[in-house]
């Protein structure tokens, strides 16, 4: 019994693993105006576009996020699912708080590929090749043999 659980659990730590990216995103706001209301919404407003431009930064590059960036404030509330309050303090004419605010990853996503705004893996400009040479007996390849003509220049 002790082996088929060992063996499960072996099995289980092998199986390979998606990373998700993070829809969320931390963000301090704060504003001031001429009464607490006003100050909040100007806080909440600008929170949601720094939201939405942190996330968006994970998944495209920079050119498409300042053309998100050109979104207005209405077409932004379409993408935030969820906004919680960490901590907030409101005086007479001011508002700060800590929010995190969740962006719905599926729209952002469509958004971005019906604007082609999804970013395309490319291949690394710069690349580095180390040749492996071999010339003697020894079956596996070995960098740092005689002869090898990589190690003369």
């Amino acid at each position: 019994m002790k082996f088929f659980t060992l063996m499960f659990t072996l099995l289980l730590m092998c199986s390979p693993v998606k990373a998700e990216i993070s829809f969320d995103a931390k963000i301090k706001a704060e504003a001031e105006a001429e009464n607490a209301a006003l100050a909040k919404e100007a806080a909440m407003t600008k929170a949601n576009r720094e939201a939405f431009l942190q996330v968006a930064e994970r998944l495209t590059a920079k050119a498409n996020v300042e053309e998100l960036g050109k979104l207005t404030d209405e077409q932004l509330l379409h993408f935030i699912q969820e906004v919680s309050v960490m901590s907030e303090v409101s005086s007479p004419k001011a508002y700060k708080a800590d929010l995190n605010i969740r962006i719905n990853g599926a729209l952002l996503k469509q958004y971005m590929q019906e604007n082609d705004m999804l970013e395309v893996v490319s291949a690394p400009q710069k690349i580095l090749i180390v040749p492996i040479f071999s010339d003697m007996e020894y079956q596996d390849k070995v960098l740092w043999e005689d002869g090898n003509v990589w190690r003369t220049t």
